[in-house]
């Protein structure tokens, strides 16, 4: 696994398809797309210095709100691929991330998705974004 920051907004990160993730067609299950672009948000917050722990650790836990996707075609067995972010600050409370899925051997995107993201303070149960994220964001 291999990851590359192309600038202060983009972040793609790559792997292999492992046998494990396929379903009884042969191709990545559904799911395992969620899981892919999951772990890629997740190494991305943690290259620009700012890592999900640390955010829970804070009481503040990140919350998938929404999420649009678009499934073009499938990963297959052996697959080599790069998932893409690009953290999109909309508001305090709202983060969108665009993120897609790209096969290396033909650059096929398989998927696209966008995520909107926000926070739950655990003290108080308010809905927000914590401010190093916020600040991170603001100076990418």
């Amino acid at each position: 696994m291999k990851n590359v920051p192309n600038n202060a907004s983009i972040f793609t990160w790559e792997s292999e398809v492992k046998d494990s993730e396929l379903d009884v067609q042969g191709i990545v299950n559904n799911s395992v797309y969620f899981v892919y672009m999951e772990h890629c948000r997740h190494k991305h917050l943690k290259a620009l210095g700012l890592n999900v722990i640390d955010i829970h650790n804070d009481n503040v836990d990140l919350v998938v709100r929404e999420c649009t996707i678009k499934f073009k075609t499938s990963l297959i067995s052996g697959d080599e691929f790069t998932v893409s972010s690009r953290w999109e600050l909309i508001n305090k409370a709202k983060v969108i991330v665009h993120q897609n899925i790209i096969r290396k051997s033909d650059q096929n995107e398989i998927v696209t998705a966008a995520f909107t993201v926000t926070g739950i303070d655990r003290n108080n149960s308010k809905i927000g974004l914590p401010t190093t994220l916020i600040d991170l964001l603001n100076r990418t």
